[in-house]
């Protein structure tokens, strides 16, 4: 017997559990192995691919065990499984197939269990059957890991047997939250516990929350210290995964907060501050006093709420009045205050602190771990750390371990409507319920980017609300419990439910189906269900399927006592013919949608029949399913009443009446429309003025602060009282009982009584009698009354009313049928209330009234049968509700229709429905929807248009100045846009004023486009003089101009216009200086010519708006500042024009491109956009190393009137950079012609001196003397055969220049390059501003500028592949003449020994790149543009400190001088760039940072100078000591010569001196050179 219990008590434990699902496999149409494997082999299990339908995992001899592993399962006491196993073929009768769990045999299957299918209608052509079977079994399990596995014992292979299967589903049972294994899912069943202590006490565990530590508890782990990242905990503390939690910030390192993402706002340099090292492991960076430690968080739009996570780490002694602070965005959120190892925080959640302090380098230490949920408005937040009241540097904090998440209403939002609901997806995903999905449900309504569910359907969103009362096989989740309690088997046969006894539902792709193929095919099912109470209305919703062979059949359903409806395959407008469930047939799909009302309920009992007839009655052929199953509950509140969702949640009538809408019902007295005390009606209930003493129903009959009118009223009621007590005839005109009569109506009752308000009597409350009851307050559920009626004397009353045990002698009963059968309570043959739907006549009967506002619900009458009944309504007439409109069948009833933009609405079975909307619209049920802007007419969708307003279906709003026009529905223009529209419009001046040139309608009103009026500026002392020129159609009123200047008070400018020949002059006179973003406003009045008399009536304005030229407006003593800049710059100039020459001269070209290249870098300075000084503004503005030399250069392209013009930004433009391409680069092009033509120059004068040295060479014949021998003789003859007879001498004066010529040429030759590498800056801001501001690509100007741009890249990349190259080169190679010559630019003055300087020089290109795009592309971001160019030029520095690069220590030096200079110069900018944003720098600060910048400019410019000048100072002395030596050296030698020839002379024989003779007789000397 006990066995017996038990068994029974775990089946009703497996019942009753809630089951949650664990995993399901094999349900889609397709499928893979999903991880399932064959054993022992490990290989991904077999799929068999059925040709006509869907598929099957193989369990046959090839894989003839099939298992996987799960792991992590969350507590549970059970599993249950589901699974559809197939016989299939030629199975033996011994050949059998086995589901085991952890190893453990839990069911056997074999074949002829259950059902045959036909295997033609799933897989094959054949006619073969096989079986099938939905086996589900339940077991008890507790561990964290599952091992299922399917076997067979089956010997051939798959074609001809095997036991395939599919639709498998595992679901658990979970245990109770505090147990880690259980016995049920009651919280005292728990085997074995979470916490520390894990046996349970009493069959009960504590909670992980009763923990001073692991207070978190995480099914899967167990107790934790806190949740991980991605978890949210409930009040108990328990983890619960929540994906809308999204890391932003994970900082789990150990070691100290250095380079980390936090920044620190401190005044101690952090590179002195030392670490606090208690281990390996343990290190903090501390922070003291007034330091921050702060991070910016940018958030998505759709965050609603930060997770802060942080470790804090106190050092020192703290005490109560010390604390760490958690500020955002400058508020504080948090304060963490330690004293005495209490922690206290403000919000923080305390997730782990130290028990006891710990000792480090003899400072205390504790840890505190604290977790902050802060709800935000904002998505970028400034996250900070401080300490507050830290005294010096005794005490300090650190942090460490910081997780920061951020919560979104819902993943792949674009804006949230609140904390836990999207307002609008990002394209491509769907709003549903709040939340962003990637598709709608298949039973949900998509609507936009909206899906709109049943229980979204609402009346009216503020007073309804719709509850789904049944929600099943809309997916794979429906258990078997779950189908059981809804579905009763009322009728059966032995033809249904092959599959297995029980067994109600089957699987098609993606879902369960109630009924279906081997389940359902002429059962009878009934689904019964308890309404809630207070429901307006029930809506039954689902999808009828015939399956397969299902031609001559029926199925049919029944709704409480509705008539049957029959559903057949010829049943119009099904919604889907297709095959379903993996099979060659297709199915036939029918929608079911039926609304019942509340009347048409009894006792709140939904009853549905279900009835399958086929008269095959072959279940394995055809079938019956349901699918889509939905029921919902609809709540709905009239006008007088709101919706009470309290109530609703607990059971109570969610229609609470609105006190104050001037509607009295249920227990409001009244109701005066308004909340206002003492003025009768005070919260619906009578109320009097205040000092009132009697107050009957808002009326006051005695007020105490009344006057004599009062007083002589409450004489009058005494007076009538002592009138009943002292005479036997009765003169009071109420009974005694009456406290308060007047006019003959009783008031108020005396105690003990109750004043009926019918009957207008005075009853005795139950003292006696049974069944007495308040008489309106439903007086219809009773049909006998009792009162007791006394004839005791009045003095008695008191004491009997008093006495419990007194006994009514005379108990008067009064019955209610002696009034008509309409009357619901009848007083002495008198009807005092009717029925409902009746209106009370004369007191004598009950008639039914149309138009009383009563809906009399008497379907037996077709006289009194009222639908609706409201004659102020539409759709309400005749008390019958009207076509196109459904009505609530209550009192005052409420109709409706479909949209407001619906033109045919019908009534479908109480569901509205729009047949057609208003052009422009498109329908769906019964609301009608806007159609894309672009469409005239659309259908089914907005964006599926059936016409447009334009032929192309575009927007009309595509074209500027166009607008769709909505009711004559075409693209029409809008007057006063200020946008001419050709073939619209003549004219649009902004504004729709007649009079003024263009009238209301954009017509002309005189000929504008015949005349023209523009703007000159003129060549003077201010370059912002104007002049105004026109044609000779206009007149100007020159005398009226007024002119407006932004930033700029009339006192601080004055401005003269004039009369000149060509229109008027405008010349201007500033008081301060007037900055590029002081617009000028330039109003000119004038008139036609043909215009006689200038008035206002023919005079017009014309508005004209001009760019200023930035002008410095300086004092005296600037001014002389100013003077002496100008006056140096030029004594700058004229001295590198002396130098040039020399340089070329004397050929030091490094160092003449030396100074150019320094003066390239200060040039571009000046296009930092920042507010520089005057002085500085002054020397930048008059520095451009470019007018040293002046270049022809062509500017008339890309002016204001081109078609293509476009701007550079403000500070190009003032120094007159174009960016056209063309007009940007001529200068440096030029630059590097010159080079070119100089070379071919040199070039030309080279191969001239060569021509004229060869003309002038001088042949001089050779004579040898020598003592005569016959031996001598013979070898002169032999050796003279070969040898010359003229000696051939150049001049030489010209072979000296042909010498200099040629090592000037291949000077010129390598200087081309290096006059590239010097123009590339230039080039660089050339190129950058045509391919960043020059995008009108439809201009052929610009296509040819951005084309000549990306050419001129190949020339930079040219340059930068050749530096490129030489790195590494070997320095034999380097030496080598002709690679010298060739490549001997790229590492000219650089130490070929050491290749860190061929890198260097190749790194100083990218440099200069980098620099020019960062100053253009970065121009709108001043801070970051300074920033990065600082980079680049502090780049250089730190190089030259890592080594030298160069062959001397004097190049290094100078180098080193200009590149920290330069460096200087940024970082003095990005002072002012910051001063730009905070404007807290004074103006004398700002001009002795601008005299800092200038001497850093001449510093550099003068270290190069000089270095050249004492280049050239140094050649001249070596050239002179050279002329010295020579002039010397040739005296000597002359002397040398004649002192040795004499000696010759001396020595020669006797005929040589005769010969000599003879030969001076000749004429003919000769000359020996030796």
């Amino acid at each position: 017997m006990i066995i017996q219990y038990t068994i029974v008590a775990i089946l009703l434990i497996f019942t009753l559990a809630k089951r949650i699902m664990l995993t399901e496999n094999f349900n889609s149409l397709k499928f893979n192995s999903t991880g399932w494997k064959c054993l022992p082999s490990n290989i991904d299990s077999l799929i068999y691919l059925c040709n006509n339908g869907m598929n099957l995992v193989k369990l046959s001899q090839e894989c003839n065990q099939i298992g996987k592993t799960f792991i992590d399962i969350p507590p549970h006491f059970s599993l249950q499984l589901y699974v559809d196993f197939i016989a299939y073929r030629s199975i033996d009768v011994n050949e059998k197939a086995f589901i085991k769990v952890d190893n453990t045999k839990i069911y056997t299957y074999y074949n002829q269990q259950a059902g045959n299918l036909y295997y033609s209608n799933q897989c094959e052509t054949s006619n073969e059957k096989f079986s099938m079977i939905t086996a589900i079994q339940e077991f008890t399990h507790t561990s964290t890991q599952l091992t299922i596995e399917f076997s067979t014992s089956l010997n051939e292979p798959f074609w001809n047997e095997g036991y395939p299967f599919r639709n498998l589903q595992l679901f658990i049972s979970q245990c109770h939250y505090t147990c880690k294994t259980c016995s049920s899912e009651a919280y005292n069943s728990c085997l074995s516990c979470f916490t520390l202590n894990p046996s349970p006490t009493l069959w009960q565990c504590q909670t992980c929350k009763d923990q001073q530590t692991l207070r978190f508890l995480l099914t899967t782990q167990g107790c934790l210290q806190e949740c991980p990242d991605g978890y949210s905990y409930d009040q108990e503390l328990v983890c619960q995964r929540n994906i809308k939690l999204l890391t932003l910030s994970n900082l789990n390192q150990i070691q100290p907060m250095i380079s980390q993402d936090f920044l620190l706002i401190t005044q101690i340099n952090l590179a002195l501050r030392s670490p606090l090292v208690c281990s390996a492991t343990e290190q903090y960076l501390p922070y003291y006093l007034n330091e921050i430690l702060y991070q910016v968080l940018n958030l998505g739009s759709s965050s609603v709420a930060i997770r802060l996570k942080v470790t804090i780490i106190l050092i020192g002694t703290w005490i109560a009045d010390n604390s760490v602070q958690i500020q955002l965005n400058g508020e504080i959120i948090d304060t963490i205050s330690f004293n005495n190892l209490i922690v206290t925080t403000q919000k923080s959640v305390i997730l782990y602190q130290d028990q006891i302090k710990q000792v480090c380098n003899f400072k205390d230490v504790f840890k505190i771990r604290v977790e902050l949920y802060q709800v935000i408005n904002q998505q970028t937040l400034n996250l900070s750390f401080n300490g507050n009241n830290l005294i010096g540097q005794s005490l300090s904090w650190s942090i460490q371990d910081v997780d920061i998440e951020q919560e979104v209403c819902s993943l792949n939002c674009n804006s949230c409507s609140n904390r836990y609901n999207c307002n609008t997806c990002i394209p491509s995903f769907y709003l549903h319920k709040g939340q962003c999905i990637v598709n709608c449900p298949s039973f949900s309504r998509k609507v936009g980017g909206q899906c709109i569910d049943l229980d979204e359907e609402l009346i009216d969103q503020k007073n309804s609300k719709i509850e789904y009362l049944v929600k099943e096989f809309y997916d794979v989740s429906t258990t078997q419990e779950r189908v059981n309690e809804l579905f009763k088997l009322v009728s059966n046969s032995a033809n249904n439910f092959a599959k297995g006894d029980n067994i109600y539902f089957s699987y098609v792709p993606d879902k369960k189906v109630f009924g279906g193929a081997l389940v359902w095919i002429d059962a009878i099912f009934q689904l019964q269900l308890e309404i809630p109470m207070y429901y307006h209305q029930v809506r039954v919703k689902f999808q009828v399927i015939l399956g397969d062979d299902f031609n001559t059949g029926s199925f049919v359903y029944k709704i409480n006592n509705k008539s049957d409806v029959i559903l057949t395959k010829s049943t119009a407008n099904p919604i889907q013919n297709v095959q379903i469930w993996g099979d060659s047939q297709p199915d036939y799909v029918l929608q079911v949608d039926e609304t019942i009302k509340n009347d048409e309920i009894y006792q709140r009992q939904l009853i549905i029949q279900f009835k399958c007839n086929n008269p095959n009655q072959q279940v394995n052929k055809q079938f019956c399913a349901i699918q889509d199953l939905f029921i919902t509950a609809e709540y709905y509140c009239t006008k007088e009443y709101r919706f009470d969702i309290f109530n609703y949640q607990n059971g109570l009538n969610p229609c609470v009446p609105i006190c104050g809408d001037g509607y009295v019902v249920d227990e409001e007295q009244c109701d005066d429309e308004n909340l206002d005390p003492f003025d009768g009606c005070f919260n619906c209930q009578y109320q009097c003025e205040e000092f009132c003493q009697y107050c009957v129903q808002g009326k006051c009959l005695l007020n105490l602060e009344g006057g004599y009118e009062n007083q002589m009223f409450l004489e009058n009621i005494i007076l009538q009282q002592e009138i009943v007590y002292y005479n036997d005839k009765i003169y009071n005109e109420c009974q005694i009982e009456c406290l308060i009569c007047h006019n003959g109506n009783c008031y108020q009752c005396m105690e003990g009584y109750i004043l009926d308000v019918i009957t207008q009597n005075c009853y005795m409350l139950i003292i006696g009698c049974k069944n007495v009851q308040s008489y309106w307050k439903e007086i219809q559920n009773y049909a006998k009354i009792s009162i007791c009626e006394s004839d005791i004397p009045y003095s008695k009353l008191d004491n009997i009313y008093k006495d419990p045990d007194y006994q009514c002698i005379n108990c008067l009963s009064f019955e209610y049928q002696s009034c008509n059968n309409k009357c619901s309570f009848c007083y002495q043959g008198l009807c005092f209330q009717c029925q409902s739907g009746y209106t009370l006549y004369n007191n004598l009967d009950c008639v039914t009234i149309c138009g009383d506002g009563l809906v009399n619900k008497d379907k037996l009458s077709i006289e009194n049968n009222e639908e609706c009944d409201n004659p102020y309504i539409e759709g309400c007439q005749n008390c019958m509700i009207q076509s196109g409109y459904t009505c609530i069948q209550e009192d005052n009833s409420v109709c409706w229709t479909c949209d407001a933009k619906c033109l045919k609405c019908i009534n479908d079975s109480n569901t509205l429905l729009c047949q057609q909307c208003i052009d422009g619209y498109y329908a769906v049920n019964s609301v009608c929807y806007i159609c894309d802007d672009n469409c005239l007419t659309c259908k089914d969708d907005s964006s599926l248009c059936t016409s447009c307003f334009r032929d192309d279906c575009q927007k009309c709003e595509d074209i500027p100045g166009l607008y769709t026009d909505y009711q004559i529905k075409k693209c029409v223009p809008q007057c006063g846009d200020g946008i001419k529209m050709q073939f619209y419009e003549q004219c649009d001046d902004g504004n729709i004023i007649d009079g003024d040139g263009c009238d209301s309608n954009c017509n002309s009103e005189f000929a504008q486009d015949l005349y023209s009026i523009e703007i000159q500026r003129l060549s003077g002392t201010n370059s912002n003089d104007l002049n105004i020129i026109h044609d000779s159609k206009v007149q100007l009123d020159c005398q009226n101009t007024k002119v407006t200047i932004e930033g700029f008070d009339q006192k601080e400018f004055l401005y003269k216009s004039t009369i000149s020949d060509s229109g008027c002059q405008i010349s201007f006179i500033f008081f301060k200086s007037i900055r590029k973003t002081n617009m000028i406003h330039i109003y000119i009045q004038y008139r036609e010519v043909q215009t006689r008399i200038l008035t206002d009536q023919y005079q017009q304005q014309k508005e004209i708006q001009v760019n200023p030229i930035e002008q410095i407006i300086l004092d005296d003593s600037q001014k002389s500042q100013a003077d002496a800049i100008s006056n140096a710059q030029s004594s700058l100039s004229i001295l590198i024009w002396i130098l040039a020459p020399l340089s070329i001269l004397f050929g030091l070209f490094d160092y003449l491109w030396a100074v150019l290249e320094i003066l390239s870098w200060i040039n571009n300075f000046y296009f930092f956009n920042v507010n520089f000084p005057f002085n500085v503004q002054t020397f930048f503005l008059n520095s451009d190393w470019s007018s040293i030399i002046s270049f022809p250069t062509y500017q008339d392209l890309n002016q204001p009137g081109c078609d293509y013009y476009f701007e550079s930004p403000p500070r190009f433009t003032e120094k007159g950079v174009d960016p056209l391409f063309l007009n940007n680069a001529q200068v440096p092009i030029f630059f590097i012609f010159t080079s070119v033509l100089l070379y071919f120059a040199s070039f030309l004068i080279l191969s001239l001196f060569k021509f004229i040295d060869q003309a002038t060479l001088i042949k001089i014949p050779i004579h040898n003397h020598s003592t005569f021998c016959i031996q001598n003789q013979k070898d002169i003859h032999l050796h003279r055969q070969n040898q010359p007879q003229f000696l051939i001498k150049s001049n030489i004066y010209i072979e000296f220049i042909v010498q200099k010529l040629i090592i000037i040429s291949n000077k010129f030759q390598i200087r081309i390059k290096q006059t590239i590498t010097l123009c590339l800056l230039d080039l660089t801001m050339a190129i950058t501003l045509q391919l960043i501001y020059g995008k009108q690509f439809q201009y052929s100007m610009i296509l040819i500028n951005t084309i000549l741009a990306l050419l001129f890249c190949c020339l930079i990349f040219y340059q930068l592949r050749q530096s490129y190259f030489v790195i590494g080169i070997h320095k034999n190679l380097a030496e080598f003449p002709p690679f010298k010559l060739k490549y001997g630019c790229y590492y000219e003055n650089i130490n070929i020994d050491n290749a860190f300087g061929l890198k260097f020089n190749f790194f100083g290109l990218i440099r200069k790149i980098t620099y020019i795009i960062c100053i253009v592309y970065f121009y709108y971001n001043p801070l970051l543009q300074t920033t990065l160019c600082f980079i680049s030029c502090s780049s250089g520095v730190l190089l030259l400190l890592y080594s030298n690069p160069f062959e001397s220590k004097g190049q290094f030096y100078k180098q080193l001088i200009s590149e920290a200079g330069l460096s200087l110069i940024t970082c003095v900018t990005i002072i002012l760039s910051i001063d730009d944003i905070l404007n807290q720098m004074e103006e004398t600060t700002k001009i002795n940072l601008g005299w800092v910048i200038i001497s850093l400019v001449i510093l550099c410019v003068l270290c190069e100078i000089l270095t050249l000048i004492f280049e050239i100072c140094r050649l001249l002395h070596e050239i002179g000591i050279q002329m010295i030596i020579s002039i010397l050296n040739r005296n000597k030698t002359n002397k040398e010569i004649e002192t040795k020839a004499q000696i010759q002379e001396s020595k020669l024989p006797e005929i040589i001196l005769a010969n000599k003779l003879s030969f001076i007789n000749h004429g003919q000397i000769h000359q020996i050179f030796i």
